[in-house]
């Protein structure tokens, strides 16, 4: 008799998900001391090769010595006289005798799943289901028995699964449906294309395997693999005050969710990276007197979490938790669950998720309340942001909190309250920043001023580096100021008496004033002094900090401005208003008045202190300036204020003025009429960088020469005998 020629046993395709999470997953240890209980391994492939009927692949085949019939004891089936009829009624004969015998169920897989099962309150179908999932991932004969069933359906599945587990097919099919534990917890679901996925027809829950076959002190250290509870706040909610009036309504909504065990309770919040997010939701919990629980991010051996990972982990937390009581899911960094996905010449496109459907229905069933944390929402499908509750943005905080948090990582660690106030002053200032740079100076051993402040000043400036270029800060104030110096079109110092009584009356001040006249003449010092007075917080903003070159942005931006405003309950200040408020009629460009629109709606929205300052007052639309409670002139100065802020300037720089001198300089500046108090702050400044002595003779040549440069102003020379 002819020997029939041997069969190559064809290899099992691989599936998309196989295909990717080969290339993420790191390579697995060796396992060989951590094998699943051998007897019943025998069994479940004693079971899969006569029911499955693919014992006809492996006869004759001498290539592989690794086959289901190696592993049930039928290797003589290879030899080549055994014919198929034959093969077969030998491979039952071997199950029912193996079927007779003692199986056992040792191993620290079957452990595990037990302890699992109780945690999570499985069934023993269930239980059984997801062990042999677990082994017909890692157990290549038994995969074998697989590999050849081509359009295998879902109900054959079950019927195989039945007959190998020796269980009704009714409890396999209950215990595989989307909505039974094993799917909603992500531990195990059919494999979506399981009609092409012969050799694994499940989808496991990236790294199961791995937890399930580790050995464990205690039963809760399994979960410990998927979420953890959240390490003590740092902060309390009086460290927010920028989000206070978000912050309550958070509070008392969720602790309305826990007494009422409402379901499907999820809340956004969303913000730039290191704004304190987590820190939010600690003291959150913290002030609910709750138990606060994180989704992990990272596994145990410190690789990162794929965002299916961490969804399905997350849905294990709500099954282990939903009994629970006054408790909280915080799910952090939910950019990995809803990622932006790139596509050749289009770019970045929004990504709704692999299953919309599915996706919402989580969103919409969850028994633990959830803090859904992310750095950018722009990518979140709107089906998606629906299903929230409550979203609010946690932005930068204001100078007032940058201020205290960073007296408070400071500690007992000596700074002067100069430096302290001029570094919180940065509105890229965070939290995180904050916290970081004082733990590099503490490591470092920093301890005096004198060699901390230089520290953090320089870690906090490499850090702030790389997220946004820094921004000229505020002018500084004027040595010599007085509002008797400023030649304005409204009474100065009433106004501020007249804000003031009634900051301290209402505790509010609203209102917009516009400020025009020629740079220097003290618009912008004015504002600081306004805010200094009425001990109010001040934003300010430029041009350049609103424009943007994408069309809608700068409207978004003059929106966050004045939303920023709100949060910090800060007067605004916008300076170079001229480039908002241009003449509408003018207007060549459709974005042109959309701005100006756009401006407009929010100044009679906002309820705090508005003040514009600009010098070119005559290019602004005149429907924008009758939207401004005040329009106050700025002029350069009358004779009488030239030689008095003369003569004051003089005094503070100990060169005062000689009484027969006077007149002589009193008639030099009344030539000067261009002379506005930032002429006098320019050559002051020129003297510090210089070095240079300044008297009469030479603040007045000085003062000259400013003059002389101004456009719009006669070049004729100007001279004192």
């Amino acid at each position: 008799m002819a020997p029939r020629p041997k069969k190559s046993r064809p290899k099992a395709r691989p599936t998309a998900k196989a295909s990717a999470a080969a290339k993420t997953r790191p390579a697995r240890k060796p396992r060989a001391k951590r094998t699943p209980s051998y007897d019943l391994l025998i069994v479940w492939t004693a079971r899969a090769l006569v029911h499955t009927d693919t014992a006809k692949y492996f006869m004759h085949d001498d290539l592989d010595e690794h086959t289901p019939l190696d592993v049930v004891g039928l290797t003589h089936l290879r030899d080549d006289s055994v014919t198929l009829p034959m093969a077969r009624r030998l491979a039952k004969a071997r199950l029912a005798e193996i079927e007779t015998g003692t199986v056992t169920r040792e191993g620290v897989l079957f452990r595990n799943v037990e302890t699992l099962g109780k945690l999570l309150s499985l069934t023993a179908v269930e239980q059984e289901v997801l062990a042999f999932a677990i082994v017909l991932d890692l157990h290549k004969p038994l995969q074998a028995c697989f590999e050849h069933l081509e359009g295998l359906s879902v109900r054959r599945l079950h019927d195989l699964l039945a007959l190998v587990l020796d269980v009704p097919v009714a409890d396999v099919r209950e215990a595989l449906k989307r909505t039974a534990p094993l799917a909603t917890t992500g531990l195990v679901r059919v494999a979506t294309d399981v009609r092409r996925t012969w050799d694994d027809p499940f989808e496991v829950m990236e790294g199961l395997e791995n937890i399930l076959l580790t050995e464990y002190e205690t039963p809760e250290a399994i979960l410990a693999n998927f979420f953890r509870r959240s390490p003590d706040a740092k902060l309390v909610l009086g460290d927010f005050p920028h989000a206070s009036q978000d912050v309550g309504i958070l509070v008392r909504f969720l602790r309305g969710a826990m007494d009422q065990q409402a379901s499907g309770v999820n809340v956004l919040l969303h913000g730039l990276p290191g704004t304190g997010k987590t820190e939010l939701a600690r003291a959150v919990a913290a002030a609910l007197k709750g138990d606060l629980y994180e989704v992990n991010v990272e596994a145990d051996d410190g690789s990162p979490i794929s965002g299916p990972g961490r969804f399905a982990a997350y849905l294990l937390c709500q099954r282990m938790l939903g009994r629970r009581t006054n408790t909280v899911v915080l799910f952090d960094e939910i950019e990995d669950v809803f990622p932006d996905r790139w596509y050749p010449f289009f770019g970045r496109q929004r990504r709704s998720g692999e299953d919309k459907g599915w996706t919402n229905r989580l969103l919409e069933g969850n028994a633990v309340p959830t803090l859904w944390l992310s750095n950018e929402i722009g990518q979140i499908d709107s089906a998606f942001l629906r299903r929230f509750d409550f979203i609010f943005e946690l932005r930068t905080p204001p100078l007032a909190v940058r201020r205290r948090i960073l007296e408070k990582h400071l500690g007992d660690l000596t700074a002067r309250p100069g430096w302290v106030q001029r570094v919180a002053h940065d509105e890229r200032l965070t939290p995180a920043h904050i916290e970081r740079a004082v733990r590099v100076a503490r490591l470092a051993g920093y301890a005096k001023a004198e060699e901390l402040e230089p520290c953090l000043t320089r870690v906090l400036q490499n850090s702030l580096a790389v997220q946004a270029p820094e921004r000229p800060g505020a002018p500084a104030a004027p040595e010599v100021y007085d509002l008797r110096f400023l030649n304005a079109s409204e009474d100065l110092g009433r106004l501020v008496e007249t804000l003031e009584k009634r900051a301290r009356e209402q505790r509010t001040v609203h209102g917009s004033i516009c400020l025009y006249g020629p740079p220097g003449t003290g618009k912008t010092a004015f504002a600081h002094h306004l805010a200094e007075r009425l001990q109010l917080p001040l934003l300010m903003k430029r041009a350049s900090d609103i424009l943007g070159p994408f069309v809608g942005q700068t409207e978004g931006n003059l929106a966050e401005m004045f939303q920023q405003a709100r949060d910090e309950g800060a007067m605004l200040l916008l300076d170079e208003a001229d480039s908002f408020f241009q003449n509408r009629r003018g207007a060549s460009q459709h974005w042109e008045v959309t701005q100006v629109n756009e401006l407009l709606v929010q100044m009679e929205a906002f309820e705090g202190l508005f003040v514009c300052s600009t010098n070119l007052f005559e290019h602004l639309d005149e429907a924008s300036l009758r939207r401004f409670t005040l329009k106050i002139k700025f002029d350069p100065l009358r004779p009488e204020q030239r030689m008095a802020l003369f003569e004051r300037t003089l005094e503070i720089l100990g060169q005062p003025v000689a009484p027969d001198e006077a007149a002589g300089y009193r008639s030099a500046l009344d030539r000067l009429e261009a002379l506005t108090p930032g002429d006098f702050a320019t050559v002051r400044r020129q003297a510090l960088l210089l070095e240079t002595a300044v008297d009469a003779r030479a603040l007045l040549s000085a003062l000259e020469r400013e003059c002389r440069n101004k456009p719009h102003v006669q070049k004729s020379r100007v001279g004192f005998n």
